[in-house]
This record gives C-alpha cells, sequence and structure tokens, in this order.
C-alpha cells in the first residue's frame, strides 16, 4: 500500500520529468489538461485544470502552465471544502478564546501538525481496543 508522501513524491517526480522531458512533449506524454485522482472514498475523479481541459493538450510550450495549474489544484482548489470545514471549526474553538494571542503561528502549527521527529517515532498499539502511543 503506498503512503501519502510516497504518492506526493511519485507525482513530484513525474511534474519534474515532465518539465525536464527534451523531446516533443505532446506526442511523449499524451496529456491534457484534464487530470485524475481518487476522492477519499478511493473512487476515481476526472477534473480540468482549464475549461474543456481534456481537450487542450499539454505542450513544450504550455507545460509549466500544466504544473503550475496542477500544484494549484492539489494544495488549494482540491482541499478547499475540507480546508473550509477545518477553518470553521477551528475559529468556533478559538474564536473569543485567549489561545489566538498566548500562541505564535509555528506553534499553532505544531498543535495542528504535531512534531515531524516525534510522529517518525511513534508506535500506535492496539490493546483491547484502547490506543497506546508510545513515544521512544
Amino acid at each position: 500500500m503506498c503512503t501519502c508522501t510516497s504518492l506526493l513524491q511519485s507525482l513530484y517526480q513525474s511534474l519534474q520529468k515532465l518539465l525536464e522531458h527534451e523531446g516533443n512533449v505532446e506526442e511523449d506524454m499524451m496529456l491534457t489538461y484534464q487530470i485524475s485522482h481518487q476522492d477519499l472514498f478511493g473512487d476515481p475523479v476526472l477534473h480540468d485544470l482549464r475549461d474543456q481541459g481534456d481537450q487542450i493538450p499539454v505542450t513544450k510550450g504550455n507545460r509549466q502552465e500544466f504544473v503550475g495549474a496542477y500544484a494549484d489544484y492539489m494544495l488549494n482548489t482540491g482541499v478547499e471544502t475540507q480546508f473550509r470545514a477545518f477553518k470553521k471549526g477551528f475559529l468556533m474553538v478559538t474564536k473569543e478564546s485567549p489561545l489566538k494571542y498566548l500562541f505564535r503561528p509555528e506553534e499553532v502549527e505544531l498543535l495542528i501538525c504535531g512534531s515531524r521527529v516525534r510522529r517518525r517515532r511513534t508506535y500506535y498499539i492496539y490493546i483491547y481496543y484502547i490506543l497506546y502511543i508510545l513515544y521512544i
């Protein structure tokens, strides 16, 4: 099973190869401005990065624009619904709370995302339906 990190790394490498490709991008890559990805339930979803994207080929001349549009979709448009829900919940908790005055932005990030080092060293063990988190 692929992890999110390996999928993103694979996508990054593919887009990088597209940008570096010296041959005929249109004929060799056969890409259009329509991308396919999986939704939260694993079902395939098609998305046009431009109007009628399935009719617009990616060429050597427009590949930089394609990569930019793809990145914008993955980082912004594609997660907009989830981000709005998160933001709404976060603001409900912190709206009139002194929390927003107590923490710097990087500390809020640490609260939300956790420590990268700690996540790498954390083991999850399910015992009797209770989650114990053991930090090494």
